[in-house]
């Protein structure tokens, strides 16, 4: 069985994750420094600074085509350098443009060097760089960094990856395990009551307890095989029907379907 599981990092540098959301009514993708959560606000670079650029040939849904990526992708790279040690928090691409966001002491200083490296690594492109005070990292904690739902969007993604690396197509329907935590059984009871509504059941698994206040398990599956590649808007409607009733979502987890069909359980 392949299951969701927490992201750890080591140590060292710093981790990022992408998620898929809707920014101004449009399809987004940001990836952000998850990292630098625990780390917490750095006083001596208060400026929030915002470097973007437009898409040559967006796609229609105004995003990044492979076509351009990989010279974006030069120009991050260069772009963190050269405007170390400002913090990099994130980068989103939306509506058909891509904006990298840092933390600084200087926003004019790294706002120059930003259109010096696009000089160099991005001909073509014209490059602005706007930038705010923000002492308490506002854009970062409450723009930026994943919520729940973008949370689940990422565990979601990371099964899916974990399961394409097992050979799995995912586009194959199956049983999918289903796993939720309450603070009370009337809530648990509660919750299922309204699965049942949405064509689910509850499953043969021992309900463990989880860790308190949500000490009442739930495993629970949909009555008719359902394909892991459905799964995004499935999970966040579970993740939202747990919260009204004071409970968790805990993810989703299932066999591994070879293309011919044939199950193995790794």
């Amino acid at each position: 069985m392949v299951a969701s599981q927490e992201s750890t990092e080591p140590g060292g540098e710093p981790l990022f994750e992408l998620y898929q959301c809707t920014v101004g009514e449009k399809v987004a993708f940001i990836r952000v420094n998850v990292s630098q959560h625990d780390v917490g606000i750095d006083e001596m670079r208060p400026y929030s600074l915002c470097v973007s650029t437009a898409f040559r040939k967006p796609t229609e849904d105004g995003l990044v085509t492979a076509e351009e990526f990989e010279a974006l992708s030069r120009y991050e790279d260069a772009l963190m350098a050269a405007l170390a040690p400002s913090v990099f928090v994130g980068v989103l691409t939306n509506d058909g443009q891509r904006m990298w966001y840092f933390y600084t002491d200087d926003p004019d200083r790294d706002a120059e060097l930003a259109r010096e490296v696009a000089g160099r690594e991005l001909s073509g492109y014209e490059v602005e760089a706007e930038s705010f005070e923000d002492p308490e990292w506002r854009q970062y904690h409450e723009f930026l960094y994943p919520n729940d739902l973008a949370w689940q969007w990422i565990q979601d993604r990371r099964v899916l990856v974990a399961l394409e690396q097992h050979g799995d197509q995912s586009d194959i329907p199956r049983s999918i395990d289903h796993y939720a935590y309450f603070p009370t059984r009337r809530a648990r009871r509660a919750y299922l009551k309204e699965l049942v509504k949405r064509g689910y059941r509850e499953g043969d698994e021992s309900s463990s307890g989880g860790e308190p206040p949500n000490k009442y398990g739930l495993h629970f599956l949909r009555s008719e095989p359902e394909a892991p590649a459905d799964i995004f808007p499935r999970s966040e409607k579970l993740l939202l029907l747990a919260q009204e009733h004071d409970g968790v979502y805990d993810g989703w987890g299932c066999t591994v379907v070879k293309a011919e069909g044939a199950e193995s359980s790794e």
